[in-house]
């Protein structure tokens, strides 16, 4: 479900793309590497979404969720 899914650019300097390709209702948080919750966005329904991220440099987790399941991907903010 998961397998047409893209994060660009990696690494960025903040404005990310996602392309969620068939996913529909989604959920997308963004967490440091502390855990904590940095970016929040639910009940998206596009098949492409964009946002910026406005944190300082390092590694971040994607959290791209559906009602029946989630996968994490890995960010690198410059």
């Amino acid at each position: 479900m998961f397998k047409n899914v893209s994060i660009y650019p990696n690494p960025t300097q903040g404005k990310i793309n996602i392309d969620l390709g068939i996913l529909k209702d989604v959920t997308i948080n963004v967490f440091n590497v502390n855990g904590q919750l940095v970016y929040h966005k639910k009940n998206i329904t596009t098949s492409t979404y964009q946002f910026e991220l406005k944190e300082v440099s390092g590694i971040y987790f994607i959290e791209i969720s559906t009602q029946k399941e989630k996968q994490l991907y890995k960010l690198i903010v410059k």
